[in-house]
């Protein structure tokens, strides 16, 4: 729910609301914002219209509020062309003040809300409507429940493919990991007391022995036992 006015606050506390969204308009109105933080409910604060150095504020009473909140990357137009979309004030958002951020989006595309989270954005606002020829500043940006069912499964798509914000071995990699990783192997016989050098090993698949990015550790070691020029190193084989 959104307040539009000091006033108007009394009446969202009134309705108890789960969440508190600001408009851009407001993104820089301080006595609104501190108002609704009272309300202790998350907030989340649309952007639109406004630069970085602007929203110091809006971003700072995010910070500090007890039940969180985000800012929504925005662009002011209604609908907004494509070339505006700015999807990338997304990354800019989060890197600037280390805070969830989400896309207000305006935009025609039903692939908008996707990109945004393949973008970075944690929460998506569109506006739905019971028809879009109807008059008003907000129809012709909105979509009807078709488009919002396809915007919807697009997203929840996206998310899933996105997985988490971080770089890990997937399980389903798990096989191809061992299999086509590649290991330290001799290049030919070797006797037991050897010492090795970079011209007695190559590298051979798969990745159960020594890993070959351990090669440089490997050099300089002595073998424990003989070893032959199919076998793959193992640990076992140097003292």
């Amino acid at each position: 729910m959104t307040p539009f006015s000091l006033q108007t606050v009394d009446e969202v506390a009134r309705v108890n609301v789960d969440a508190v969204k600001i408009a851009s308009p407001d993104a820089v109105n301080v006595p609104l914002l501190r108002r609704v933080a009272r309300l202790n409910r998350p907030l989340m604060i649309s952007t639109g219209t406004a630069t970085l150095d602007e929203l110091t504020t809006a971003a700072g009473i995010i910070a500090c509020h007890p039940q969180g909140g985000c800012l929504l990357q925005c662009v002011s137009s209604y609908p907004t062309p494509e070339v505006d979309t700015a999807l990338g004030g997304i990354v800019a958002l989060a890197e600037r003040f280390d805070l969830p951020v989400g896309y207000s989006d305006h935009t025609n595309e039903t692939a908008t809300g996707a990109l945004a989270v393949a973008a970075g954005a944690c929460v998506i606002e569109k506006h739905l409507t019971y028809d879009r020829s109807a008059s008003g500043p907000d129809h012709a940006a909105s979509f009807d429940a078709g488009q919002f069912a396809e915007y919807t499964r697009a997203i929840r798509l996206t998310t899933q493919m996105r997985g988490p914000t971080d770089k890990t071995i997937r399980p389903v990699e798990q096989e191809v990991r061992t299999l086509c990783r590649q290991s330290l192997c001799p290049t030919h016989d070797l006797p037991a007391g050897h010492v090795l050098n970079e011209s007695d090993l190559t590298v051979k698949r798969p990745g159960t022995g020594i890993p070959a990015a351990e090669l440089d550790e490997i050099l300089g070691r002595r073998l424990r036992r003989d070893v032959t020029g199919t076998d793959l190193l193992s640990y076992d084989d140097l003292e």
